[in-house]
């Protein structure tokens, strides 16, 4: 079975700005746990346990309950992590993987096109 894929596409403008300000995204408008495997007690996601509505990760569909796995190539595992993704080049696109119950989600945000000049 393919994975869900859901694609988002932004101005090219707006897609840099939400990749600037994706960190302060995580820092302030989500509440993540790290989530471990009760067996072997290793993390393996960190659990989305708050997220503001205003949040623009909420309004791509990213809710409380969903443990994100992956951004771009960086598994997440610590909020350390996140970090770590965010050192990623992402030029054309960013995605996000989440997993919601017993599937896999991928949250793919898109750079569009430049903008159209605008008339005076």
């Amino acid at each position: 079975e393919l994975p869900d894929e859901r694609h988002f596409a932004m101005a090219r403008e707006d897609f840099r700005s939400f990749i600037e300000a994706l960190p302060g995204m995580f820092a302030a408008t989500i509440v993540l746990q790290v989530i471990r495997d009760p067996e072997t007690q290793r993390s393996w996601g960190l659990q989305v346990k708050r997220i503001d509505a205003y949040s623009k990760l909420s309004s791509f569909g990213v809710r409380s309950g969903d443990v994100i796995v992956a951004i771009g190539e960086q598994q997440i595992r610590s909020h350390a992590d996140i970090d770590m993704a965010m050192k990623q080049t992402f030029r054309d696109f960013i995605d996000i993987e989440v997993v919601r119950g017993d599937e896999s989600i991928y949250f793919v945000i898109e750079a569009g096109a430049e903008s159209p000049a605008r008339k005076d």
